[in-house]
């Protein structure tokens, strides 16, 4: 079993969904003067190997050293798996850290305690859960799945959890650690419409 310091991670934002529901890229809602893009990125990059970012339509517009942009896998738009597929193919890491982009301020208690799951256990791949709800893409991942996604994606099927589920999951609860708890109360891990976007605003 490799110890923590010789375990490579490689990250991965997904900044390519179709934002319908907010009426406008969910990438680029400013937050404290920066784009929510950027804040992953700063988040992001002192963290990991390689950052990829799938995102199908502003290729390039932002590219700091150590950020690779990708397209996803599959043409079209073919939901987060196909970005996620395309990160796996590329990384030569021991893990990938998926974010979607519609969330914000992120502990870094979380990343830690996905880290250690792994390092720790068994599992596959290990996800976020909040106020009950599961939050499939923020997670993080083996990066020998490749081929189990790629068959899965074959078949037809886009479902997250579907595919998770169908691997060695685990999954972390944010009520259940009380310093992670803590460390979150500045936490929004959904920014999916213009709602949630004045309501973080107003937050700050």
């Amino acid at each position: 079993m490799k110890n923590s310091a010789d375990i490579s991670i490689d990250g991965l934002i997904l900044a390519g969904g179709q934002s319908r529901r907010m009426g406008e890229d969910k990438a680029q809602l400013l937050v404290a003067g920066k784009s929510l893009l950027q804040h992953h990125l700063n988040v992001m990059l002192p963290r990991v190997a390689k950052l990829y970012i799938a995102d199908n339509r502003h290729v390039e517009e932002i590219k700091p050293e150590g950020v690779v942009y990708i397209h996803d896998h599959f043409l079209g738009s073919e939901g987060p798996l196909s970005g996620i597929l395309s990160a796996l193919a590329f990384s030569d890491a021991d893990y990938l850290w998926v974010m979607s982009c519609d969330n914000y301020a992120l502990p870094d208690a979380i990343f830690l305690l996905f880290k250690q799951v792994l390092l720790e256990s068994d599992a596959d791949i290990v996800c976020l859960k909040v106020a009950g709800r599961h939050q499939p893409l923020i997670s993080m991942m083996r990066c020998n799945l490749d081929d189990s996604l790629s068959a899965y994606m074959a078949s037809g099927a886009r479902a997250v959890l579907r595919w998770y589920n169908s691997l060695n999951v685990a999954f972390i609860d944010v009520d259940e650690h009380v310093d992670v708890k803590n460390a979150a109360k500045n936490f929004w891990p959904n920014i999916n419409t213009q709602e949630d976007y004045l309501a973080l605003l107003k937050s700050l």
